[in-house]
């Protein structure tokens, strides 16, 4: 297939839905988002443009807003998106239809995909048995999408109209604070300055200052930076410290860092 895919991941979920479906469909070009938007106007150059990514706070993560308001899709004739969650659906597609309207085209195929959630302020990571079987339902459904887009079909997962309203208040107002979220995180004594933390931030937003990471205040509130600390030393809030990390099994650390370098 012609095409390309764009992705963004905190913890590696959707850089593996990413790099299955490319496979499935053919497409060799998998682009980071992070990445692309470092070279001024991110662009398409092939028929199909394909988007994969993970829902916060019911909406668009804000990194991915930025990057499809400034991304030049003139080229395209089939656009998808695979929004990676571990709960419930949001208004992403709606949000990306209002977007992609400006640009006089509008979003062909969009599913939602549940993989394990990483969101452990809120809730513990669940059992790798879980994960497991979380995953390989992925999968499954990875493969039906591969047919669907392969076949060129238009079809969009519903957003309920009530869903639609409630995720809209929620996600404004998350997106308002987002990028300060960030003084929430905190660090323990255990910290052993090995700079992972500051290496996997997507955006760059943590320094390390005399060994010790320090949050720069643009966020993305992705939690890499705390699933991946190998000493668990960084916290966020007070209902991390006893709850379990998470990263996608066939994705390593250090190949989520490669996201955010210039393309």
């Amino acid at each position: 297939m012609n095409g390309s895919i764009f992705y963004f991941t905190g913890t590696g979920n959707s850089l593996a839905a990413a790099e299955e479906l490319a496979s499935l469909l053919d497409i060799s070009e998998i682009i980071p988002m992070a990445g692309a938007l470092q070279n001024g106007e991110p662009a398409c150059n092939k028929e199909v443009a394909g988007f994969v990514f993970p829902l916060y706070y019911w909406g668009l993560p804000e990194i991915v807003e930025r990057f499809l308001a400034e991304f030049n899709l003139e080229k395209c004739s089939y656009i998808f998106a695979i929004v990676t969650r571990g709960g419930s659906k949001g208004k992403v597609f709606d949000d990306m239809e209002k977007i992609l309207s400006e640009k006089n085209t509008s979003l062909n195929a969009g599913f939602y995909l549940t993989m394990p959630g990483n969101y452990i302020p809120m809730y513990d990571v669940g059992s790798e048995e879980k994960q497991r079987q979380q995953l390989e339902k992925a999968s499954n459904k990875l493969h039906k999408i591969a047919e669907m887009i392969l076949e060129g079909r238009d079809e969009v997962d519903p957003e309920g109209v009530f869903l639609k309203a409630m995720s809209s208040i929620i996600h404004s107002r998350w997106k308002q604070k987002v990028h300060r979220k960030d003084v929430l995180f905190s660090l323990k004594q255990n910290c052993t300055s090995c700079e992972l933390c500051s290496r996997v931030c997507p955006v760059d937003n943590i320094r390390m200052v005399n060994g010790r990471p320090v949050w720069l205040h643009h966020c993305q509130e992705c939690l890499a930076c705390i699933h991946a600390c190998p000493v668990e030393a960084i916290q966020f809030g007070k209902k991390t410290e006893d709850r379990r990390r998470y990263h996608h099994p066939d994705v390593s650390w250090e190949k989520i860092t490669e996201q955010k370098k210039p393309i």
